[in-house]
């Protein structure tokens, strides 16, 4: 498996998250600062629709370009996966130099693109976390991070945001995932079940994250219990979708088998020690289902249920 994302040449999620664990292991040992961003582009949906996959492309290939020569040599730079990049500041000096990095990077990305001869303008969220201020274990700030990106496509995107208001003790003890209100469906069976999915990852992330023994013992336990309660969600979706007779049942049906292959995959990196990567892996597994395959479902379930 490639650790560059070929589209962009740029360092992929998996090789990211590897760099950034080791970085933050020095800083940690060097008593440093750490700066991480989460970048979601604004308008790169509309440049998709508008133009077309190819041009689409041209602009991920753009915005990497743009992003390498923003940043120093020492900061490393990832594509995410999508529309979506995060960079690394090694050793910043302070909050207020990632925040004032992170705006700087963020007008370079936001300077406007010629596509088919037509002048446009691409916005980035950026969601910034900060070492030791927002929390002391990767997973933790990756969160942080992309928290703050949220909150900067809700304040009106094309802005940055500075996790702020935690101290580092609050931050670690916070729920580690999260369904958020977009996320929702309103089919209250899905939306409970969405629910306790994002409890029983929480539950084990918690029991990985212990340094007791008892602890570490529930983790086998624990992803039992979650890939149960998985085939369970699945089952109900699978009702839900004969029930209403949805068109793409076959493929969501599909989908949910690769999901809980992929799922169980992930219980031996994490039993192994790779924790870190897998419960990032982890975390995107269910919201990108979620977006990708539930909220069109749900669209036409509750179409269906209205007209019924």
């Amino acid at each position: 498996m490639s650790d560059h994302d070929q589209l962009t040449g740029m360092p992929n999620k998996t090789t990211f998250l590897s760099i950034l664990e080791e970085t933050l292991a020095r800083a940690k040992k060097g008593n440093r600062n750490l700066g991480i961003l989460m970048l979601d582009l604004d308008g790169y949906k509309t440049i998709n629709e508008r133009f077309g996959h190819q041009a689409a492309d041209m602009l991920l290939h753009t915005m990497a370009e743009r992003l390498r020569g923003a940043i120093r040599e020492t900061d490393k730079a990832a594509h995410f996966g999508g529309d979506t990049f995060a960079v690394c500041l090694v050793d910043p000096n302070g909050i207020v130099a990632v925040a004032i990095a992170a705006d700087r990077i963020r007008q370079v990305l936001n300077t406007p693109i010629l596509i088919e001869g037509v002048e446009c303008s691409v916005g980035v969220s950026v969601g910034v976390a900060v070492y030791p201020e927002n929390g002391a274990e990767l997973d933790r700030l990756i969160t942080v991070a992309d928290s703050a990106m949220f909150e900067s496509k809700t304040r009106g995107k094309n802005t940055s945001t500075v996790y702020k208001g935690l101290t580092r003790e609050r931050a670690d003890i916070l729920p580690w995932f999260s369904i958020q209100p977009s996320d929702k469906m309103e089919i209250p069976e899905i939306d409970e079940q969405h629910e306790k999915l994002a409890t029983l990852i929480n539950e084990l992330h918690q029991a990985l994250a212990s340094s007791t023994k008892e602890s570490r013992r529930q983790t086998t336990a624990l992803y039992d219990q979650l890939i149960q309660y998985t085939e369970f969600h699945f089952a109900t979706e699978a009702r839900l979708m004969h029930k209403a007779a949805y068109p793409d049942t076959e493929a969501h049906v599909r989908a949910h088998k690769f999901l809980l292959d992929e799922l169980k995959y992930l219980k031996t990196r994490i039993i192994e020690g790779e924790e870190h990567k897998a419960f990032q892996i982890l975390r995107d597994w269910l919201i990108n289902h979620i977006e990708k395959d539930d909220k069109p479902m749900g669209v036409y379930l509750q179409n269906k249920m209205h007209s019924s």
